[in-house]
C-alpha cells in the first residue's frame, strides 16, 4: 500500500476513535445536567420543608406562651400576634397580585 494512503486511514481510524470519545463525553454531560438538576429540586423541597417546620416551631411557641401566659408577658404575645397578621396579610396580598 502507498504511504499516503496507511497515513490517511490512520488519521480515520484516528478521528472516529476521538469522535466516539467526544459523544461519551457529551452523553455524560448530559447525564450530569439532569442529576444536577434533580438534586437542585431536592435542595429547594427539602428548604420549603425546613421553612415550614420552623414556621411549625414559632406558632408552637405561640401556642405555649398563649396556654401559660402571664400578665406580663401579654404585651409580647400581642406583638407576636400583629407580627403574625402582618405577615399573613402580606402573603395574601402577594398572592391576590
Amino acid at each position: 500500500m502507498n504511504p499516503i494512503t496507511d497515513r490517511i486511514e490512520k488519521l480515520i481510524r484516528h478521528a472516529e476513535k476521538l469522535n466516539a470519545k467526544a459523544m461519551e463525553q457529551k452523553a455524560l454531560v448530559e447525564k450530569l445536567q439532569l442529576e444536577s438538576k434533580n438534586l437542585k429540586l431536592t435542595i429547594d423541597n427539602q428548604q420549603q420543608t425546613i421553612a415550614d417546620l420552623n414556621n411549625k416551631i414559632k406558632i408552637t411557641k405561640l401556642a405555649q406562651q398563649i396556654s401559660g401566659q402571664e400578665s406580663s408577658d401579654k404585651t409580647e404575645l400581642k406583638r407576636k400576634i400583629n407580627e403574625y397578621i402582618r405577615e399573613i396579610d402580606g402573603c395574601i396580598a402577594l398572592l391576590n397580585d
